[in-house]
């Protein structure tokens, strides 16, 4: 995950003035599970609960989005997926 976090940072803050980047820290379950649930709606699917998180993540962590789309779900990006997905992001 550190090579993500660095590649993230390389891209995001390289390019872009504004980029924030956001690592939600699952120990805090109420806001991980909030935050989830903004991106599941934000992209046409259903939201997860406390009981329904657990799974949910083990099937699609990392969960990597831009601007609350989901770019990818249970694997880490290319570079250049990256980079596409910085450079199509308003």
């Amino acid at each position: 995950m550190d090579d993500l976090y660095f590649l993230l940072e390389e891209i995001g803050y390289g390019k872009y003035d504004n980029c924030q980047l956001e690592f939600v820290d699952t120990s805090d379950i109420d806001y991980a599970i909030e935050r989830l649930n903004v991106v599941l709606v934000t992209n046409g699917e259903e939201t997860v609960t406390h009981y329904t998180y657990g799974e949910y993540m083990t099937e699609n962590s990392p969960l990597i989005t831009i601007n609350s789309k989901i770019i990818t779900k249970g694997r880490i990006p290319s570079k250049q997926e990256l980079i596409d997905a910085f450079e199509g992001s308003p």
